[in-house]
């Protein structure tokens, strides 16, 4: 993803609630509860910072559909249901530039709808 392109989404993100945009630049991230009303998570990592997520509960979720995007992966991190899946999650793991995830929330647990992580 060009700069340009960065920037852009990031003011456009910076101007919607469903929207959280993740820039670590001086240090690793906070573990971080994405909100059941969240569908895009953006998340830069500078250096070798990394950022850990965990997904909204499945009961408060279902039907949601979350994409995370993470343009720069730095020291990478992971993405993590909160144990309360009954179908199979397996945490999917950052470890490359320009990754991404699509996941959705059918009621038994969240499905990778489109992932390369």
């Amino acid at each position: 993803m060009n700069k340009q392109l960065m920037e852009s989404l990031q003011v456009a993100a910076g101007n919607r609630n469903n929207v959280k945009y993740i820039n670590n630049l001086t240090g690793d991230g906070s573990d971080y509860q994405i909100k059941p009303y969240e569908n895009l998570v953006i998340v830069s990592n500078s250096s070798n910072y990394s950022q850990n997520l965990f997904l909204p509960h499945v009961g408060e979720s279902v039907g949601c559909m979350i994409t995370i995007m993470v343009p720069d992966f730095g020291g990478g991190g992971t993405i993590a249901d909160r144990d309360d899946s009954q179908s199979d999650w397996a945490d999917l793991t950052n470890d490359a530039d320009n990754e991404y995830a699509v996941l959705y929330n059918d009621g038994r647990g969240w499905k990778q709808l489109l992932t390369d992580m």
